[in-house]
């Protein structure tokens, strides 16, 4: 079974040392490269994440698969145990 190696193991492995040797890439600048690359990946997939789900969501909107209920424009009754003021109007 084939499985990718690790940020240490990759920068242990001795075939990856000769070819950094052979292009003068020291191991900390080699290090910093893959670190900046698995974060670069990271964030990359995390973005097609997002995308793909906003894409869902409008298209089930537009579906009508998620309802979505109108605005309150009508005024609320308030219950009496309620004491109207500056919080009930942000409800």
């Amino acid at each position: 079974m084939f499985r990718d190696l690790t940020l240490h193991q990759a920068i242990q492995d001795p075939l990856i040392a000769q070819m950094r040797k052979a292009d003068g890439i020291g191991m900390e600048e080699f290090a910093t490269f893959m670190m900046k690359a698995a974060d670069h990946y990271r964030v990359s997939q995390i973005e097609g994440l997002q995308r793909r789900r906003v894409d869902q969501f409008y298209r089930m909107i537009g579906a009508g698969d998620i309802h979505v209920p109108p605005p309150r424009n009508a005024v609320r009754d308030v219950p009496k145990h309620v004491v109207k003021g500056p919080i009930w109007d942000l409800c």
